[in-house]
């Protein structure tokens, strides 16, 4: 899965404009074919109305990321969850985002900047009865990507969790690019959630996507 994300402070119709430019890049390149929306405001109902208005006219996956578990509620309660992830739990939050997560039957992601910690939340988490987790581990740098990935790779297929998958939340241009790549390249069911991709990244990634899945 790869995401562009939308911020919840933009306005009505560059919304609508960005949506149909994540769905003409979708036609193109098949990437990305999901879209993160930003709680940027910190309240909850310019969150509620946009989530709303996307997922009215993009039927595909959709993240709702926010540092709120009420906030986010919120979300699920107005809209589809159809394909929908809730981002924004931690250690501290992640027993109320699990129930959310559980009673929604949604997605959950999972931040933690210590791998080892972040592999006993989404093992806690599933023990909550969240079917479905990624786990971002808040890399920094492609050295430190590298390396986590393939960490909770190696863990996770120890472990034998299934639907327990890697996530990573990166910014935009040559950057994102070249940390979703790295992501990708150690583990190639990893979810990629960035600020913006142009065309040529979204034609990198799709053939880097394709060159792995045959």
């Amino acid at each position: 899965m790869i995401a562009v994300s939308i911020s919840d402070l933009m306005e009505e119709d560059d919304i609508r404009k960005r949506v149909a430019d994540i769905e003409e890049a979708k036609y193109n390149f098949s990437v990305p074919d999901c879209i993160c929306i930003r709680n940027d405001s910190f309240s909850e109902e310019p969150f509620v109305s946009v989530a709303k208005l996307v997922r009215g006219i993009w039927k595909k996956s959709i993240i709702l990321e926010s540092e709120e578990p009420e906030v986010i509620l919120k979300a699920v309660e107005s809209i589809d969850v159809t394909f929908v992830t809730i981002k924004g739990a931690n250690r501290d939050n992640l027993e109320r985002y699990a129930e959310i997560a559980s009673a929604f039957d949604t997605e959950l992601c999972i931040s933690e900047e210590d791998p080892e910690v972040l592999v006993d939340l989404g093992l806690k988490a599933k023990e909550m009865g969240v079917q479905e987790i990624l786990l971002d581990p808040m890399v920094k740098n492609m050295k430190q990507c590298l390396e986590t990935y393939t960490y909770l790779k190696r863990v996770l297929n120890l472990l034998g969790t299934e639907f327990v998958f890697p996530a990573i939340r990166t910014w935009s241009g040559e950057y994102a690019l070249s940390m979703a790549s790295v992501a990708l390249l150690s583990s190639d069911d990893v979810a990629v959630i960035t600020d913006d991709l142009d065309r040529d990244c979204c034609d990198v990634l799709s053939t880097l996507l394709d060159t792995l899945r045959y």
